[in-house]
C-alpha cells in the first residue's frame, strides 16, 4: 500500500511539472572574436540553474546560426558553447520572455593552439571533430545500472534493432572498438552488453577504415560506422563481468559468464556458456535476446529446429613494443533438432503439380576459431600488420525426408524415402600480410599486401534413396552409396599501391593486383554390394574429379581528391581473366580467357556536419562456384538430378548507389536515404527440365540482363522533457530482383518485389518504466512475363510490444509480445502465432546480484512458419521451435574497477 501510494504522488508530481513546463527557442550566431568568421559546427547547449541537468543542445549550421528547442519549468538557464581549439564560452540566460535572439556571440581562440584542444569547463554532450562525433556520457541519462546498449538508444541517431544490430543515421554499425582497440570481433553484442555506462566517458563514431586508411590517415571508403568506446581514465584497471546460471521445468538450464580485466593497454577477456533453450552463441541471461533468437535464425545460416549448445571464448590485447597485439579464440559446440513439413506447388507450361515432404533432421557443429592481428610500427612513417587465422570445423548430420508428388487430379505421381548421414570435417587457414609506408612530404603511400588462403574438406555419406513412380510400368529405383567428397583450395592474391602527391589534395594512385586460386574437387561414389552389403562397387559415372584453377590480374589508375567538403577517387583499368576447368574422368577440359574494363570510383560530398551525400560505382567479375561447374550428375535427390556446365563464363556486374544522410541537431531528427542498381551479364541461370512423371534434371548456363536494386529509407527523432522521452522511427525498404532461368524449353523472366516497412516506438518516464513497440508489414510481389506461371503476392504482419517497470524498488517486471500474421500461407499451415514472454527479477546485493523467474511463450504458440516463392514454385514450410518453459535463473555483476 504504501509503495503504492508513492508511485500515485509521483505520478502527481510529474503531471504538475508537466503542466508547468513551458517550451522555449533560443537562437543566435556563433562567430571568432578576432576574425569575426561564422564557426560551423559549435556546439551549444543549455542547463537548469539548480541541478545543472542538460535540458537542450545543438550544433551551429554553416552559417554559424544554432537554434535550441526545449522545455523546461526553471526561470533561469545557463548557455554553454564548445568548440574545438576554442575556450568555453558560459552566459545566464534570464526566460522572461521565451523566444529570445542572443544575436551574435564572440567566442575566442585557446592559445594552447592545438587541433582538438577543449578548453576545460562545462561538459559538452557532443562535440564534432573533423569526422568524429563524440559524445559525453554524462549527458545522456541511464540507468545506474544499465549497459552500453541502453546508452546507445539514448543517442540522437542511434537506432539498436531487434536483432542487435545497431544503426547510426541509418548507416550500419560493423565495429566496436574499446580505447581504439578491438573486442570480440565477431559479435558487438559482447560489448554492448559487457560495459556498463559508469565506466564510459565518450562514445565516439566515426566512418569504418581499413587499416590502411587508418595509418594513412585517408578518407574512408566504407559505408559502415566505427563506435569506439573510451573507457574512464579512473576505471582502466581491475575486473568486471558478470557470471549466470539457471535452471527450470523439462531439465531446460542456463550458463554463461563473462569476466574481463583491464590494466591501461592491456585487456584479457574469457567467456563461456551452454544451455539446452535454443539460445547459440554467447548469452546475457537476457528477455529480448530470447526473444531476439527465437526471431533471427542468422547465426546458424537459417537451420531451423531446437539447438543445444555450448560456447567458450578467449580475447586479449595488448601493447607490444611499438605495436599493438590482438588475438580471440571461439569454441563453439550446436547440437539442432528439426522437424518440418513442406508443400510447394510447381508451374509447368501446361500444367501443375504439387510435392509434399516430411523431414527430421539432426546436426551437430563443432567448431574452434581463432584469428589474431599484430599491427606494428617500423618507424614514424611505416608500418606492418600481420593478420593469420584459423578454423576447424567438425558436421555430424543426419537427414530422414519423405515425399509424394500430386498432379492436377489429387493422384499420385510419384513417391520417395531419402534418408542419409554425414560426417566429415573442415580446415581453414588463411593469412594477411600488409606493409606500409607513408611519404613524409604532402601525402602519398606505398603499400604491399600479400595474403593466402587454404581450405580442406572431407566429408563422407551415406546415402539410401527409394523411389517410385506410379505409371503405367510402376517403375522405381533404389539408391544406396557410400560418397566421399574431398575438396582442397589454395588461394593466394598479391596488391600493389602507390600514391603521389600531384598538388594540394589531388593524387595520383597507381594499383596492380593479382591472384591465383586452385580448386580441387573429388567425388567418389560406391554402391552398395547386394552379395555382402560393403560398399565396393565404384561407380566411375556418377564419381568426378575436377580441378578448377583461376587467375585474374587488374592494373589501373586513378586520381583521388580529398577536400574537406568533396572527396572523390576514380580508377580506371584493365581486368584479365583466366579460366582451367578440367574433369578427369569424363575428360572434359575448358580454357578461355576473358578481358573487361574496370571502374572503381566514388564521390562524397559533405554538405555540412550531419549532412552527406555519397556515390559509387563499381565494375566487377566473379568465377562461378565449383557446384556449378561440375559436368557428373548428382544424384542426392531422386526427384531432382543436378549436372554442372564446365562451360560456364565469369559474371560481369556493374554496380551504383547513392545515399543521402542528414541529422538535424536542433530538432534532434534523422533521415537516411540509400538506393542502389547493379545489373548482371553473364549471370548463372537455371535449365530445369520436367519430365511426364515430374522427374527433374536441372543444369546451367550463362544469361545477359539480370539486375538486383534496393532502396532504404529511414527517419527517426527523439523528443525529451524533464522526465519522460520519447523515439520514433519510421523506415521502407524496398527490393526489386530480376532473374532469367529455363523450363522446359521455355525462357521466362522472374521479378520479384519484396516491400518492408517498418515503424517503432520506445517510450520513458524516468526510472520507473520503459515501452517498446513495432509494426513490421511484409510485401512480396512476384511476376513472371510467361503466362503459363502465375503472379503471386505474399503478405505477412509482425507487431511487437515490449514493457519494463522498475517499480517497486528492486523489482523488474518484462512482458516481449510477437504476434507474427500470415493470411496466404496454405491451410493447413499456421497463419497466425503469438510468442509471449515474461520475466520478473529482484534484484538483490545492492545492485549486484538479480533472482529472476522467466516464462518463455506463456500461450504455447511459438512455431516457424513461412510462405516464399522462387522461379517456378510456391512453398509453405513449417518448422517446430521451442515451446512453453519456465526457469529460475540468478545472475552476479563483477566490478573491482579501481577509482583512483
Amino acid at each position: 500500500m504504501k509503495n503504492l501510494i508513492e508511485l500515485v504522488c509521483t505520478i502527481l508530481l510529474v503531471g504538475t511539472n508537466l503542466i508547468n513546463s513551458q517550451d522555449f527557442n533560443i537562437q543566435g550566431l556563433i562567430k571568432d572574436s578576432d576574425t569575426k568568421l561564422a564557426l560551423e559546427s559549435a556546439t551549444v547547449f543549455v542547463k537548469s540553474s539548480g541541478e545543472g541537468k542538460l535540458i537542450s543542445y545543438t550544433i551551429t549550421n554553416k552559417n554559424g546560426k544554432f537554434e535550441l528547442i526545449g522545455e523546461t519549468d526553471n526561470d533561469v538557464l545557463f548557455l554553454y558553447v564548445s568548440y574545438v581549439g576554442y575556450e568555453n564560452f558560459a552566459r545566464q540566460i534570464k526566460l522572461l520572455n521565451r523566444q529570445i535572439n542572443l544575436g551574435e556571440i564572440l567566442i575566442n581562440s585557446s592559445s594552447l593552439e592545438l587541433e582538438e584542444v577543449i578548453v576545460s569547463g562545462e561538459a559538452s554532450p557532443i562535440l564534432v571533430k573533423k569526422d568524429t562525433l563524440e559524445f559525453n556520457v554524462k549527458s545522456f541519462n541511464t540507468r545506474s545500472d544499465s549497459t552500453l546498449e541502453d546508452l546507445l538508444k539514448n543517442i540522437p541517431g542511434v537506432e539498436v534493432q531487434n536483432d542487435g544490430k545497431i544503426r547510426v543515421n541509418g548507416k550500419e554499425v560493423n565495429n566496436i572498438l574499446v580505447n581504439g582497440k578491438p573486442f570480440f570481433s565477431k559479435d558487438i553484442k559482447i560489448a554492448t552488453k559487457s560495459f556498463t555506462t559508469d565506466m564510459i566517458d565518450k562514445i565516439q563514431v566515426v566512418d569504418s577504415k581499413t587499416e590502411k586508411e587508418e595509418f594513412t590517415n585517408s578518407r574512408s571508403s566504407s559505408d559502415n560506422k566505427t563506435i569506439n568506446i573510451k573507457i574512464k581514465k579512473d576505471h582502466d584497471k581491475g575486473v568486471f563481468g558478470r557470471l549466470s546460471a539457471g535452471y527450470g521445468d523439462q531439465k531446460k538450464y542456463q550458463i554463461s559468464g563473462i569476466v574481463n580485466y583491464l590494466n591501461g593497454n592491456q585487456r584479457i577477456s574469457l567467456l563461456g556458456g551452454a544451455n539446452n533453450i535454443d539460445n547459440p552463441g554467447f548469452t546475457y541471461d537476457d528477455l529480448s535476446e530470447l526473444s531476439r533468437n527465437a526471431r533471427d535464425l542468422s547465426w546458424r545460416g537459417n537451420r531451423q529446429g531446437i539447438s543445444t549448445s555450448s560456447d567458450l571464448g578467449f580475447n586479449f590485447t595488448d601493447g607490444v613494443g611499438r605495436g599493438d597485439l590482438f588475438v580471440e579464440y571461439f569454441y563453439s559446440d550446436i547440437k539442432v533438432d528439426n522437424n518440418q513439413i513442406v508443400d510447394r506447388e510447381y508451374f509447368l507450361p501446361n500444367q501443375h503439380y504439387f510435392t509434399k515432404s516430411k523431414s527430421t533432421n539432426y546436426a551437430r557443429e563443432n567448431n574452434h576459431s581463432s584469428n589474431s592481428t599484430l599491427v606494428y610500427n617500423l618507424g614514424k612513417y611505416s608500418q606492418i600488420i600481420i593478420s593469420p587465422s584459423f578454423d576447424f570445423t567438425k558436421k555430424v548430420e543426419d537427414n530422414f525426408t519423405s515425399s509424394e508428388t500430386i498432379n492436377e487430379d489429387n493422384q499420385i505421381q510419384n513417391s520417395s524415402f531419402t534418408s542419409s548421414s554425414l560426417s566429415g570435417n573442415e580446415k581453414e587457414f588463411s593469412n594477411k600480410i600488409d606493409y606500409l609506408s607513408k611519404f613524409k612530404n604532402k601525402g602519398g603511400y606505398l603499400n604491399i599486401e600479400f595474403s593466402n588462403t587454404n581450405i580442406d574438406k572431407v566429408y563422407n555419406e551415406f546415402l539410401d534413396a527409394n523411389l517410385k513412380v506410379f505409371n503405367v510400368l510402376n517403375q522405381g529405383s533404389t539408391t544406396n552409396q557410400l560418397i566421399e567428397n574431398s575438396s582442397r583450395e589454395d588461394a593466394w592474391k598479391g596488391t600493389l599501391e602507390y600514391q603521389h602527391f600531384l598538388k594540394q589534395k589531388l593524387f595520383l594512385n597507381l594499383k596492380y593486383e593479382v591472384s591465383k586460386e586452385v580448386k580441387k574437387f573429388n567425388r567418389s561414389i560406391y554402391n552398395s554390394n547386394d552379395n555382402n552389403e560393403d560398399y565396393d562397387r565404384f561407380d566411375d559415372e556418377l564419381s568426378s574429379n575436377l580441378t578448377v584453377k583461376n587467375y585474374s590480374s587488374i592494373l589501373s589508375v586513378g586520381l583521388e581528391y580529398a577536400g574537406d567538403k568533396v572527396s572523390a577517387d576514380f580508377s580506371l583499368g584493365w581486368l584479365y581473366l583466366k579460366q582451367n576447368n578440367n574433369e578427369t574422368l569424363s575428360l572434359n577440359k575448358i580454357i578461355q580467357s576473358f578481358n573487361n574494363f574496370y571502374v572503381d570510383s566514388y564521390i562524397k560530398y559533405k554538405i555540412n556536419n550531419g549532412n552527406n551525400l555519397n556515390f559509387t560505382y563499381q565494375t566487377n567479375a566473379e568465377f562461378p562456384q565449383i557446384e556449378f561447374l561440375s559436368p557428373v550428375s548428382n544424384v542426392t535427390n531422386p526427384l531432382n538430378i543436378i549436372t554442372g556446365n564446365l562451360d560456364l563464363k565469369p559474371e560481369v556486374s556493374n554496380a551504383f548507389s547513392v545515399s543521402y544522410d542528414n541529422y538535424n541537431y536542433q530538432m534532434k531528427s534523422g533521415i537516411f536515404v540509400y538506393g542502389s542498381f547493379e545489373y548482371m551479364d553473364n549471370a548463372i541461370a537455371q535449365i530445369k527440365e520436367t519430365q511426364g512423371d515430374f522427374l527433374n534434371s536441372t543444369t546451367f548456363t550463362n544469361v545477359d540482363g539480370n539486375m538486383n536494386s534496393n532502396f532504404r529509407v529511414s527517419f527517426n527523432k527523439i523528443r525529451k522533457n524533464k522526465l519522460s522521452s520519447y523515439k520514433y522511427s519510421v523506415g521502407f525498404n524496398m527490393r526489386y530482383l530480376r532473374t532469367y532461368n529455363f523450363l522446359n524449353d521455355f525462357k521466362y523472366r522472374t521479378g520479384r518485389l519484396s516491400m518492408y516497412p517498418l515503424f517503432s516506438f520506445i517510450y520513458g518516464y524516468g526510472d520507473l518504466l520503459e515501452f517498446k513497440t513495432s509494426y513490421s508489414p511484409r510485401k512480396i510481389i512476384t511476376t513472371y512475363d510467361n503466362e503459363f506461371l502465375n503472379d503471386n503476392n505474399i503478405f505477412s504482419h509482425s507487431i511487437g510490444v515490449n514493457t519494463t517497470t522498475y517499480w517497486p524498488k528492486n523489482i523488474i517486471l518484462e512482458n516481449d509480445l510477437q504476434f507474427n500474421y500470415r493470411p496466404d500461407i496454405r491451410p493447413g499451415f499456421s497463419k497466425s502465432n503469438t510468442l509471449w514472454n515474461i520475466s520478473l527479477g529482484l534484484e538483490l546485493f545492492k545492485g549486484k546480484g538479480i533472482a529472476r523467474l522467466r516464462i518463455y511463450d506463456l500461450l504455447n504458440e511459438n512455431i516457424s512458419a513461412y510462405r516464399y516463392t522462387t522461379n517456378d514454385y510456391i512453398q509453405d514450410s513449417e518448422s517446430e521451435l521451442l515451446q512453453r518453459y519456465l526457469l529460475i535463473s540468478f545472475t552476479y555483476k563483477i566490478n573491482n574497477i579501481s577509482k583512483d
